[in-house]
C-alpha cells in the first residue's frame, strides 16, 4: 500500500516538474476558480510602485496559494510581505518590471483571506495589501497531508543579464507510517534550495547523511543568519542560528525519513542563485502536517 502511495506521489511530482522550469508568469493568475484573487497597485512614490496579488487555486486534490510582486518603478525593489511570508532581500532587489512569486501548499480549508496584510518596503514604509494566509487547524491524523513552499523570480546577474530562478520544497507526511517525504526541485543549473532539518524532528547528522547517499548535490550547512539579516529572519519566526543545507535538485528528487512524529513550527526555505547569492526567503508551515493541534 505504501509503495502505491509513493508511486502516485512521484507520478504527480514528475508531471509537474516541467512547469517549474519556467520563470514566474502571471498569465494563469486567477484562472483556477474561487476563491477570488485579490490584487492592486500601490500608490506611486519617488522610491516605489508595484503590483501585488494573492490567490488560492486547487492543486492535485489539495490547494496552492500564489502571491506575487511585480516592480512597476524604474528603481529596484526590496520588501518584506510578512503575512504570506515573502522576503525580497535588500542585497538582491527586484529589477524594474521584474516579477517575484511565492507559492505555498496545503488543504483548501487552511487558507483564509487576511484583509490586513501590509507590505514593508525598504526605504519607503508600509503599503496596504491583502493576502490568503495559511492557518493551522485540527487535522485528521489518519490521512496523509502536505505542506511546502516555492519561490520564483527574475534577477540581474553579475554580468547585467536578467535571469530566472526557482526552488520548491514539498513535505508529505504519512501519519499511519510516521513517514516523512521531502521533495526538492530547483533550476536552472546551479540554482539551489536552502533548507534546514531542525524543525522536522530529524537530526542535522541524519539529514546530511541522507543527502550524501542520495542523487542530490549540496553545499553547507550554513547558518541562516549569515545569508540574511538577523532582523529579517526573526520577523519571519525563524531562528538565525539554524543551519541550512544548500541543495541542487534537477527535476524532482525525494528523501524519506521513517519513524518521524508529525513536525510542528516553521522551517525557513531560501532560493539561492548559482553564484551563491540569496534571492529570496520564506518559511514552510509545518503545523499543517498531520497532527491534532
Amino acid at each position: 500500500m505504501r509503495n502505491a502511495i509513493f508511486a502516485a506521489v512521484l507520478s504527480v511530482a514528475c508531471s509537474a516538474t516541467s512547469a517549474f522550469a519556467q520563470q514566474c508568469s502571471l498569465a494563469e493568475f486567477d484562472k483556477g476558480g474561487p476563491p477570488h484573487s485579490v490584487r492592486d497597485v500601490t500608490p506611486p512614490t519617488n522610491d516605489s510602485k508595484f503590483e501585488w496579488g494573492s490567490d488560492v487555486d486547487p492543486w492535485n486534490g489539495q490547494a496552492r496559494g500564489w502571491h506575487y510582486i511585480k516592480n512597476l518603478h524604474d528603481k529596484k525593489l526590496s520588501l518584506d510581505w510578512k503575512k504570506p511570508v515573502l522576503l525580497i532581500p535588500f542585497d538582491k532587489p527586484l529589477e524594474p518590471q521584474g516579477i517575484f512569486c511565492k507559492y505555498d501548499y496545503g488543504s483548501l480549508d487552511s487558507y483564509k483571506l487576511d484583509s490586513n496584510a501590509p507590505i514593508r518596503v525598504s526605504n519607503d514604509g508600509m503599503k496596504s495589501a491583502q493576502a490568503y494566509v495559511q492557518v493551522a487547524d485540527k487535522k485528521d491524523v489518519t490521512k496523509p497531508s502536505v505542506t511546502g513552499a516555492e519561490l520564483r523570480r527574475t534577477y540581474q546577474t553579475a554580468t547585467g543579464e536578467v535571469s530566472a530562478a526557482f526552488a520548491r520544497i514539498l513535505l508529505r507526511y504519512f501519519p499511519a507510517d510516521k513517514l516523512l517525504q521531502v521533495d526538492f526541485s530547483s533550476g536552472p543549473g546551479e540554482t539551489r534550495i536552502g533548507f534546514g532539518a531542525e524543525m522536522l524532528g530529524i537530526s542535522q547528522d541524519d539529514f546530511l547523511s541522507k543527502l550524501k547517499t542520495s542523487e542530490l548535490n549540496f553545499q553547507g550547512p550554513v547558518p541562516l543568519g549569515e545569508l540574511f539579516k538577523r532582523d529579517d529572519v526573526g520577523s519571519m519566526g525563524a531562528n538565525p542560528a539554524q543551519r541550512m543545507a544548500l541543495v541542487r535538485a534537477d527535476g524532482e528528487r525525494s528523501l524519506r525519513f521513517e519513524n518521524i512524529p508529525a513536525p510542528s513550527g516553521v522551517a525557513p526555505m531560501i532560493l539561492v542563485a548559482p553564484d551563491g547569492a540569496p534571492l529570496g526567503l520564506t518559511t514552510v508551515k509545518l503545523d499543517l502536517l498531520g497532527a491534532v493541534r
